[in-house]
């Protein structure tokens, strides 16, 4: 038989209705910069290139070289905007083979128009670079040539952040709230220090040839080292000068013209002033932007004496131009981020909002020598390389990054354009795909799979050996970058919930339980976690 049981007094005794109150609070603010990974943009110009009336007409295409400019280069992105409109130029460099045998140059310059729809959630500013991607080109009739470029444009955006750590409460003067505190290093921007060098230099011809038309000229900037002081940085690095040209022979009996690659490279010492505010800081990192900007290399005379004698400095290029250098500088900010609060008299509730960024945390640049044989498909003119025309380009394809074993591997193909004269004096053009790897060990160990890596062509080139074979040597300039992913938690809108009581006792013996810690039992009986003793059998002993 059931027996009724009696329903206690204050089982009925209306509930009271819970109700909040503003809790108010004060925050502890740490300021920093993020330097996000690159976002890529690519897409194709298509455009015919027509022969001036002056050159003659076309019969194969030996090379094409393309650089291209970037408006606007730097700007302020807002939230809320929805497009930003690129604008530039492409220059184009072609030499083509003429219908008699001749090789011509021929330069052109194509505008571009882009757009791109931004995905910015706060407000930031972004640096723009463009690059040649791929070059497509198809000879439509002797007069005609179609390209199809493609872009590759590259989006760097610094934004301004700001943890907020709850830290205490105004109306809080016995230190009731209780918050729970871990510590984070992030990699912060510093400061970005400019600066432009003019370079106006010269270099010697190859000898026995005298130089008459550049065919062709390709520039590339890269970094060699760099030291910080307290107010500037000593950087230095080198310009790599890739010129063709023709010019005539002097060794030839009948003084002939050929054709000539030379390469030289430039040495630079420049001297960035840093920003009084970021001086006496202490860098973490550093990340280095080199570009080059008006490059050209023209012929000039040979410097003579008074009785018209060569002169032994006498100089028969001229490299000038202007280097444009950025460093970006890290610090390191130690701070702490609250990842839970309770208060131990009164209820306390907060909203726990997320907040998740990206920055920058390692930047290195390799380089990558590559060197392989090829056989020539016909008997060349000679072994001299300069009387039988010997010169090669290349472009790098499908390029694979990964890591592996805590080491970088880099993959890729190098496609090789071979033009040589054969012992008829026509223009042989050999087209070769030869793969390419290297590894490197990052400076710092990298443990976030955020990574971002960009390959340059330093330097390219061919030489005859001496067994009938054609070498071609190659530098690819490696720019590697590991972001860290940041996940924070912040303690906002606190309030109180009054309205219904909490059961006190002056005692309490507990025991953790797994994967519980003293703040857990702490929190859960709404006291100090100082207040806690442990016993010698692993009791806790909870004391009000």
């Amino acid at each position: 038989m059931a027996q009724k049981v009696g329903v206690p007094d204050y089982a009925m005794q209306p509930a009271k209705a819970v109700r909040t109150v503003e809790a108010k609070a004060r925050y502890e603010k740490t300021e920093f910069v993020s330097m996000g990974k690159q976002q890529q943009v690519s897409f194709r110009v298509e455009e015919d290139i027509l022969v001036p009336d002056i050159k003659p007409d076309m019969e194969d295409i030996l090379s094409i070289k393309a650089d291209c400019d970037v408006n606007p280069r730097e700007r302020s992105l807002i939230c809320g905007e929805d497009l930003v409109n690129w604008t530039g130029n492409i220059h184009l460099q072609v030499v083509y083979r003429g219908i008699s045998d001749e090789i011509i140059p021929l330069t052109s310059q194509i505008p571009y128009k882009h757009q791109w729809k931004t995905v910015q959630e706060s407000e930031s500013d972004a640096v723009f670079s463009v690059s040649v991607g791929n070059i497509e080109s198809t000879i439509v009739n002797e007069r005609k040539l179609r390209l199809s470029i493609t872009l590759d444009m590259r989006i760097t955006c610094c934004r301004r952040l700001t943890v907020s750590v709850l830290s205490s409460l105004e109306d809080d003067n016995c230190g009731s709230l209780q918050v729970r505190k871990q510590p984070v290093a992030v990699n912060s921007l510093s400061t970005v220090c400019k600066d432009e060098m003019e370079i106006v230099e010269s270099f010697p011809r190859r000898e026995g040839i005298v130089p008459k038309e550049i065919l062709r000229q390709d520039y590339s900037v890269s970094e060699n080292y760099k030291q910080i002081t307290g107010d500037k940085i000593v950087l230095n690095g080198f310009i790599h000068v890739l010129i063709l040209y023709s010019g005539h022979d002097q060794q030839s009996s009948d003084n002939q013209d050929v054709i000539c690659q030379q390469y030289e490279r430039i040495e630079f010492t420049q001297f960035v002033p840093i920003p009084k505010n970021a001086r006496g800081k202490e860098c973490s990192f550093s990340h280095v932007v080199l570009s080059g900007r008006d490059f050209h290399t023209e012929i000039v005379s040979p410097l003579r004496g008074e009785q018209g004698e060569n002169l032994s400095s006498q100089k028969e290029f001229q490299c000038s131009g202007v280097i444009e250098t950025k460093v970006v500088l890290f610090e390191k900010i130690q701070t702490q981020i609250a990842v839970d609060a309770y208060h131990t008299v009164k209820e306390l509730e907060y909203v726990s909002q997320p907040k998740a960024f990206q920055t920058m945390c390692l930047s290195q640049t390799m380089e990558i020598n590559t060197r392989d044989f090829v056989l020539p498909v016909q008997p060349p003119a000679s072994n001299r390389s300069h009387e039988a025309g010997l010169f090669a380009y290349c472009t790098f394809h499908d390029v694979n990054t990964h890591m592996d074993t805590g080491k970088l591997a880099i993959e890729g193909t190098l496609l090789w354009s071979v033009c040589y004269l054969d012992r008829d004096s026509s223009v042989v053009n050999m087209k070769e795909r030869i793969p390419f790897q290297a590894t490197f060990e990052p400076e710092v160990e990298i443990s976030s799979p955020c990574q971002d890596c960009t390959v340059s062509l330093a330097r390219c080139g061919a030489d005859f050996t001496g067994d009938g074979r054609i070498e071609l040597h190659s530098q690819l300039t490696v720019h590697f970058s590991a972001y860290g992913d940041f996940h924070l938690v912040e303690l906002a809108e606190p309030v109180f919930l009054e309205g219904f009581q909490r059961k006190t006792y002056p005692l309490i013996i507990a025991k953790l339980s797994p994967g519980e810690t003293l703040w857990d039992v702490a929190k859960r009986h709404h006291i100090a976690e100082e207040s806690i003793r442990q016993t010698t059998d692993g009791r806790l002993l909870i004391m009000k």
